[in-house]
Order: C-alpha cells, then structure tokens, then sequence
C-alpha cells in the first residue's frame, strides 16, 4: 500500500454525539480506502470514540487549542496526503 493520494481532516471540538457519523460518513464514500486518510483533531478524549477511531484506522490526535485554524494545522503536520 503507498502514500494516500488525500488527507480528510474531521476537526471537533466538544462534538462527541456528532464525530463518529462524521467519519463514518467519510468512510461511506464511493472513494478506494486505500487512496485516503482520515485525522481526527479532537479536544477531548473519549475511550469508546476513540477505541472505535483505531478500529476504523483513523488518525486519532488530541488538541488543547480552541481555534479551528490551529486544530487544522496540527493535523496538516502528521497528514500524508
């Protein structure tokens, strides 16, 4: 398996009741998995999202700044796509 060609950031910000359908609605995509990459920037932690996250194979990183912007920079700095 090579690089993912595209990285989807799904930040959150005390949003547990929506971040799994947000993902799953990612992972639903008529779209090869292979050819994608999923970051989570969450501020929270959370064992059951975060157990189901690693099961999906998304990237999983905890942030503890407020702004959306420095949410989306710290997962542009592990993306790969």
């Amino acid at each position: 398996m090579g690089e993912p060609y595209i990285s989807v950031i799904v930040p959150a910000h005390d949003r547990r009741k929506y971040l799994l359908g947000a993902v799953n609605s990612v992972l639903s995509q008529n779209f090869p998995r292979h050819l994608y990459e999923i970051l989570v920037v969450k501020n929270f932690r959370d064992e059951a999202i975060d157990s189901k996250l690693q099961g999906w194979g998304v990237v999983n990183l905890y942030s503890d700044h407020r702004g959306l912007g420095a949410k989306i920079v710290e997962a542009l700095e592990v993306a790969r796509g």
